[in-house]
Parts: C-alpha cells; sequence; structure tokens
C-alpha cells in the first residue's frame, strides 16, 4: 500500500509525542538483564534478559529484538524452550579476523541491525 502524507509524519513522531503509534505487535511491560559473569581476558559478558510482553495484536506469532554481537544460546518462551533465528551482518563482514578488529572496522551507521527473531 503506498504511503499517504500523513503516514511519514506518524512515522517521524517520537515515543513521548501526542498520538505516537509503536511499530511493534507488543508492549514491552518490563525487563530484567542479569550478568553471571565477566570475563575481561576474553572481553566477553555472559548472562540473561527476561522480557515481559504485552501484546497489541490478537495473532502474534513472531518477536523482533536488536541485539549485536551475541551468542544466543537458548530462547524459552513461559519456560518452554522456543525456535529461533539469529542474524548479525557484523558476523559475516569480518568472519575470519578477530572480534576486536571486527568492531573498529564495520560501519555501524550503514549496516543493517542485526536481529533476534522469535
Amino acid at each position: 500500500m503506498p504511503l499517504t502524507g500523513v503516514e511519514p509524519a506518524r512515522m517521524n513522531r517520537k515515543k513521548g509525542d501526542k498520538g505516537f503509534e509503536s511499530p511493534r505487535p507488543y508492549k514491552l511491560t518490563h525487563q530484567v538483564v542479569c550478568i553471571n559473569n565477566i570475563n575481561f581476558q576474553r572481553k566477553s559478558v555472559v548472562g540473561f534478559v527476561e522480557l515481559t510482553i504485552f501484546p497489541t495484536v490478537a495473532n502474534l506469532n513472531r518477536i523482533k529484538l536488536n541485539s549485536k554481537q551475541c551468542r544466543i544460546y537458548r530462547v524459552r518462551i513461559n519456560d518452554l524452550e522456543a525456535a529461533f533465528i539469529y542474524n548479525d551482518p557484523t558476523l559475516e563482514v569480518c568472519h575470519s579476523e578477530s572480534k576486536q578488529e571486527e568492531i573498529h572496522k564495520w560501519d555501524w551507521k550503514n549496516s543493517g541491525n542485526p536481529d533476534l527473531l522469535l
């Protein structure tokens, strides 16, 4: 469906603006971030995040989250293992080089967002 003159203005609104509509089909109501381990030699952090969401559509079957340079081991929804797809464009750019070099070479402004699709 083509964009009308009203829709771009609506899309440019900020979260605090009156009449703001989120493009997400859910509302994040609570977030817990737990860091279990920090390894300075490996430059790594191990932990988990717990998200509580409220669906704003009746048929919510996917959730898209931004997450850069992560290694995701599992996803659980209501204590059940869930299938997921993780796509991080930064991993494809300099796959054979070290992560330190990779982060300095990547153009973050022109890159796509790394996404976790549940």
